[in-house]
């Protein structure tokens, strides 16, 4: 078991990364420029492992590969909600399965990653989970039992919502004034949502959202 420390031990956040597989991009990234929201980054290499150290330090966030030496990811998440219950869950997977939707569907877990993503936006992800948002990745690979159900995205509500109003052909103008934001704030979800369905432009962008069942 290893630990980095990057900022005051009483303030931020603490990670606990579960798997051997995803540590070393992130300790890498932390070694040039630490994040100043990261407080602790404790690495455990299996589910045992795992429950013992959640129950001693409570996390804030666990990243858990979804294949462990000892025991599937999901059933180690299922431990750390009895062990840390205000720990947030990030599975990370190569692709879609139904045991992932099942969990993904029934909010039992907060993100879903794929176990092939760049170490600064992986850590980006965990930024966002802990500060309350959940994220999938919904260009995943898909194996489920449910094809024709929407699969959970990156999308927060709010992004859904504007998507939805520009589906109706509202301009960003006739969005902010119905939501009282202003037409550049507007303009930012709108490019966050292209980011997140990987997509340059809103027509595309209104495609894959209803392929997906987000509209």
């Amino acid at each position: 078991m290893t630990a980095v420390v990057s900022a005051a031990p009483d303030r931020g956040t603490h990670l606990l990364i579960v798997g051997d597989f995803l540590h070393s991009g992130l300790h890498r990234i932390l070694g040039k420029d630490s994040a100043d929201w990261l407080n602790a980054m404790t690495v455990v290499r299996t589910g045992r492992q795992s429950l013992r150290t959640a129950g001693e330090t409570q996390p804030d966030v666990a990243l858990v590969e979804l294949e462990l030496p000892d025991a599937s990811g999901l059933s180690v998440i299922e431990g750390l909600r009895r062990r840390s219950p205000g720990t947030k869950t990030i599975v990370a997977a190569a692709k879609w399965s139904p045991q992932v939707w099942n969990a993904a569907t029934s909010n039992e877990v907060q993100g879903l990653v794929n176990r092939d993503l760049d170490p600064e936006d992986l850590l980006d992800v965990v930024r966002r989970v802990a500060n309350g948002e959940r994220y999938f990745d919904c260009t995943l690979p898909r194996v489920t039992n449910r094809p024709n159900e929407a699969i959970p995205c990156g999308l927060t509500k709010r992004e859904v919502d504007i998507l939805r109003r520009v589906a109706l052909g509202e301009t960003n103008a006739e969005i902010a004034a119905v939501l009282g934001l202003s037409q550049n704030t507007v303009k930012t979800y709108v490019q966050r949502a292209l980011e997140k369905l990987g997509v340059r432009n809103r027509v595309r962008a209104l495609t894959e959202a209803t392929r997906l069942g987000i509209l």
